[in-house]
């Protein structure tokens, strides 16, 4: 499963992400083809997870009998034949995962390979997370909505106008009528939810959806005002209620058409989508076949010119704050996104709710369009956070009220430069591709993507194992109490992903929405707990960092510090969600182990300008995840208000660089300050004083405290009292004292760490295995040892390794360390080491399989697992022994070989990296 499909020939690519769709790529899999499932939306069945469609209608494909089995069986379909979207979503992801049906999101189609003077398709060039691909495949099936492949191939097509589009909103409520219902109002299968239907011969529009809501809410009782709309259509369903359209071509050359936009004839239901996919699986074998080359040229791309003075990429959490800053700035504005909404996490992520940061300047404003807008949706008490359609809503509002062009559905696709400058950008749209023209341009990608693709610099995943900060697959959900419901938030840890890599993003994507496989919905642990949707948005906490003029530590958040272009504030805490400190770097271990700050410890600095300024290039700005901020300082500083105060200041700063031509070093600092300052954004704060004595008196006392951090800081200051109190009478003074020495690199401290170890020393508030919030002395002190370990600590690290009942944590800290000491020159025992090493991989390894966060949902496929999230991090053990033996010179086995196919992309990229040290 992880070989690249872009290395690769396919029977049949099936090219979209609905009912027709799944349905052709699931009956020729079965057949035996070999299949790709492609889209540029991450949505399976999209018309009921995205769309919601209530109309179900009927078809004789195997596949839409085999998912309606998989719903009944978990009482999710009603006695009228209608299911729950979300969780045909579900169980369709479940499905596929289990068929091990190959499927590729997160891309989009740029051009079309012909040959045979044109009429047959070899290939399709498409954009992906990190640049230009190629997928290659014998036949095709375009099931898209629109036909996007068919019209790349076959430019005489166009798509038909729908008859109408259905736009739904859903009202939860504990205790509806039996009678009548509120006018507008239907059933669902859920007798807690109510659906309300707009039906528009266009395209629906924010005014039409708030005067929508606005009705509905007229109609409800004074009761029945407590109700709360759970979600609503990410997207229209397109109806095509007559048989017209504008040309009709089930097959041409050897490319199949199952678009609904394309082919004449009624498409109202389900079902019937699902049949345009059967028929296509059943028309594709008599297409003719190319064999194609895989790594043949790209073809040359077409594409339509559109400029404006500041172009931004994403219109996220940071993307939409950085357009109506500029556009509000007197600055022309493009903002393009893959997604066909703003505002990233907290309206398509499920995490509609602010953890930390600071609030002020535009955000205040934004918020209170949000909480006036929210009053559409339910009372403010019955919705935890905001209500992420209202802030959908507000941006799109606001947006245009600003004149911001916005783009949606586009995904960039490749970056053109001058020098240090970058010139355009190609993109591409449903509707073809386009090429943008900028003098300025914003980075609000997530990942720095635009940064990347105009060859920026980066750094991507910690140092000990490359692996990145956990995602969350986020749905909708209701807490149900005795008399009431709530919006509530399912903000969980879903594992690990590369968010850079469009196929692992697709594994993630596919694994995070099966976890919320239940059986059956209607009784046990799911009850009241159901998903009411599946975020669209895949929640992700970290993929590359830019480097940039200056890039924010630990250090910085921790002593608050000040710096004279700063933008404005964060604030939170520590907020890493590993629990494996072993693979982090010294300070985290310091930070969390030693002074065990995860949370009470607060890092709050101010943020300076030049850390949304890419090093490499002179008209970017960075307002997203991947602004320069080291590894570390990330865990603090990623928050939603973090984002969205450098989005308005990047936007700002961005117009006011008209003047010099886009350049982003050229903007005056005093200037952008006083426009932030008036907005509220920048509050102007005292750098604090340096709390050494304050520490020394913590460490005196026996305290683990944030003021440590400043002991540690201050080295030639406080090593003589710390060295004094390594042999205090109090063990944790003397356990912190050592701490400290060994964070110097001073040999001192290995004594009392190796006398920890060996007496399995506990500690302060530190029970039982290993957590994210404390552990044991001893275990943080194998971990110190490589700091400052010597021939001594030797045969305590071998005489740990042979107790069969340590953890993995412990037996990783184990290898991590041998390595640090063998590679700073510390002249320790081969035989020994390997022996040491040997030990540590005897199974069973206990602890090996780690829960990212805390269990919310039952197990893929599995209600009886109640740890939903698990997985096997065996292969860290395996890293770390193989990076301690590679610190000797021992040869690569084929133990350490296997975990190149593994289908995680950060555990194949750990070892490739590991391999090609040693080639």
């Amino acid at each position: 499963m992880s070989a690249s499909y872009f290395d690769q020939r396919f029977d049949v690519a099936v090219y979209g992400s609905g009912y027709a769709a799944y349905i052709a790529a699931m009956e020729l899999h079965a057949q035996g083809k070999r299949v790709l499932l492609f889209h540029r939306a991450s949505d399976l069945l999209w018309e009921s997870g995205r769309s919601f469609a209530q109309e179900v209608g009927e078809s004789d494909a195997p596949a839409w009998r085999e998912l309606l089995r998989q719903l009944a069986q978990r009482d999710a379909v009603g006695l009228d034949g209608r299911f729950d979207g979300a969780i045909a979503e579900v169980m369709a992801a479940s499905l596929i995962r289990r068929a091990e049906l190959p499927t590729l999101f997160y891309i989009a189609p740029v051009a079309a390979q012909m040959s045979n003077g044109g009429e047959l398709l070899e290939s399709v060039v498409i954009a992906t997370r990190s640049g230009l691909q190629r997928i290659v495949a014998e036949r095709w099936i375009d099931a898209s909505e629109t036909g996007e492949i068919a019209r790349m191939a076959n430019r005489q097509l166009a798509p038909r106008t729908p008859t109408e589009w259905r736009w739904r909103a859903f009202y939860q409520y504990h205790d509806w009528p039996a009678g009548a219902l509120p006018s507008g109002l239907d059933r669902t299968l859920w007798p807690t939810e109510r659906v309300l239907t707009l039906a528009s011969p266009g395209l629906i529009r924010p005014p039409q959806i708030i005067q929508v809501l606005q009705a509905a809410r007229q109609q409800l009782t004074a009761m029945q005002l407590e109700a709360i709309v759970s979600h609503c259509s990410v997207e229209p369903l397109p109806v095509y209620l007559n048989g017209e359209a504008s040309a009709q071509a089930l097959s041409f050359g050897n490319v199949v058409c199952a678009s609904p936009g394309l082919l004449a004839g009624v498409v109202a239901t389900l079902g019937a989508r699902a049949s345009l996919g059967l028929e296509a699986a059943r028309r594709v074998e008599s297409c003719p076949v190319v064999r194609a080359t895989v790594g043949a040229p790209d073809p040359p791309i077409e594409a339509i010119t559109e400029s404006a003075d500041v172009a931004i990429a994403g219109a996220g959490t940071g993307g939409a704050f950085a357009a109506i800053a500029a556009a509000r700035a007197g600055a022309s504005v493009i903002v393009f996104d893959p997604f066909n909404f703003p505002g990233g996490i907290g309206t398509g992520g499920g995490i509609h709710l602010y953890y930390h940061g600071v609030a002020g300047g535009l955000q205040d404003e934004v918020d209170e369009r949000v909480k006036q807008l929210g009053l559409l949706f339910g009372p403010k008490a019955r919705i935890r956070g905001f209500h992420p359609e209202a802030k959908k809503l507000a941006l799109m509002q606001m947006m245009e009220e600003a004149g911001v062009r916005f783009m949606p559905g586009t995904m960039l696709c490749r970056v053109e430069k001058d020098g240090r400058r970058i010139r355009s950008a190609l993109c591409s749209s449903a509707e073809g591709a386009v090429e943008l023209r900028a003098n300025a341009w914003i980075d609000s990608t997530g990942d720095g993507d635009l940064c990347a693709l105009a060859g920026a610099s980066f750094r991507k995943g910690r140092v000990g194992d490359g692996i990145l900060h956990a995602f969350t697959q986020s749905s909708g959900r209701m807490h149900h109490g005795e008399r009431e419901l709530t919006m509530s938030i399912v903000n969980y840890d879903s594992g690990w992903v590369d968010s850079t890599d469009s196929q692992d993003l697709t594994r993630a994507r596919l694994v995070g929405i099966a976890h919320y496989v239940c059986d059956p919905y209607t009784r046990g642990y799911c009850d009241g707990d159901r998903p009411t949707y599946i975020a669209p948005a895949i929640g992700l906490r970290q993929g590359r960092h830019i480097e940039t003029d200056y890039v924010l530590t630990l250090a910085d958040q921790v002593e608050h510090r000040t710096f004279d272009d700063a933008i404005g504030l964060t604030a939170a805490h520590f907020d890493n969600h590993s629990v494996d400190y072993e693979f982090e770097t010294d300070e985290a271990v310091f930070w969390v182990w030693v002074c065990r700050q995860w949370r009470t410890g607060k890092t709050a600095c101010e943020m300076p300008y030049r850390m949304i300024i890419p090093r490499d290039l002179d008209n970017v700005w960075i307002a997203c995840r991947a602004m320069g901020v080291s590894h570390d300082a990330n865990y603090s500083c990623r928050q939603q208000r973090d984002i969205q105060r450098l989005g308005e200041a990047a936007g700002l700063a961005a117009a006011m660089s008209r003047q010099s031509g886009g350049d982003s070093r050229s903007v005056s600092m005093d200037e952008l300050r006083a426009a932030l300052t008036r907005s509220g954004a920048l509050r102007h704060r005292e750098h604090p004083s340096v709390e050494v004595e304050a520490g020394l008196a913590d460490l005196r006392a026996g305290q683990p405290t944030a003021r440590l951090w400043h002991v540690y800081q201050n080295r030639e200051q406080a090593i003589g009292d710390v060295a004094d109190l390594v042999t205090s009478g109090n063990p944790t003074t003397s356990w912190l004292a050592a701490a400290v020495l060994a964070a110097w690199g001073d040999r001192r401290a290995e004594p009392r760490l190796l006398r920890a170890i060996e007496s399995r020393e506990v500690g302060i508030d530190a029970v039982g295995e290993p957590s994210r919030f404390t552990v044991p002395n001893w275990v943080t002190a194998v971990t110190l040892l490589r700091s400052c370990g010597t021939e001594r600590c030797e045969a305590t690290l071998a005489s740990l390794s042979a107790d069969r009942s340590l953890p993995l944590n412990v037996r990783t800290a184990v290898a991590l360390t041998i390595e640090r000491l063998t590679n700073a020159g510390v002249k320790l025992s081969r035989k020994t080491i390997l022996e040491t090493l040997a030990a540590l991989l005897v199974e069973p390894v206990p602890n090996s399989s780690v829960i990212p966060g805390r269990p919310i949902v039952p197990a893929i496929d599995d209600s009886h697992d109640p740890h939903p999230t698990r997985e096997d991090h065996t292969w860290q053990l395996h890293l770390a022994v193989a990076r301690a033996k590679r610190a000797i010179g021992e040869p690569v086995n084929a133990e350490e070989e296997r975990w190149t196919s593994d289908e995680r992309a950060l555990v194949r990229g750990a070892f490739e990296r590991l391999l090609l040290l040693r080639s």
